[in-house]
C-alpha cells in the first residue's frame, strides 16, 4: 500500500503542469489545529470509518450486499467533518505517498500514522 501510494503521487507529479504540482494532496493540520486535536480527529475518523466496516462487512449479521453504501456514506461523513481540520487521511499510506514525492513533510506528519493506526485499533477491540 506505501509503494502504490508513492506510484500514485509520482504518476500524478509526472501528469500535472508544473505551475499546479503543489504538494501533491500531501497533509497538513489547518491553521489554528493542535497537533492533540489532530490526532483525536484522525483517531475518531479511522475508528468511525473501521466500526462501520466491521458492522456492515465483517460481520455476519451485517447487510452483506449493500455494505458498499454505508461505508461509503461513512466515508463521506467523515470527509465533511475531518477535511477542514486535518484533510481526513484515515490512512497512513494516503498521507505517506505525496509526502514522499513532493517532499511536504511536516512536523505533525506523526498524527497520520498514529491517530488511524490506534484509531483503527480500537475500532476492532471494540467491535469484539
Amino acid at each position: 500500500q506505501l509503494f502504490g501510494a508513492i506510484m500514485g503521487a509520482a504518476i500524478l507529479r509526472w501528469s500535472t503542469p508544473g505551475p499546479w504540482v503543489g504538494a501533491l494532496g500531501a497533509h497538513d493540520l489547518s491553521n489554528g489545529v493542535y497537533p492533540g486535536q489532530g490526532f483525536i480527529m484522525e483517531f475518531m475518523l479511522t475508528f468511525v470509518l473501521v466500526f462501520v466496516i466491521f458492522g456492515v462487512a465483517v460481520d455476519r449479521r451485517g447487510p452483506g450486499v449493500i455494505a458498499p453504501l454505508p461505508i461509503g456514506f461513512a466515508v463521506l461523513v467523515d470527509h465533511l467533518v475531518g477535511v477542514p481540520f486535518t484533510g481526513a487521511s484515515m490512512n497512513p499510506a494516503r498521507s505517506f505517498g505525496p509526502a514522499v514525492v513532493s517532499g511536504a513533510w511536516s512536523a505533525s506528519f506523526w498524527i497520520y500514522w498514529f491517530g488511524p493506526c490506534f484509531g483503527a485499533a480500537a475500532a476492532s477491540a471494540l467491535y469484539k
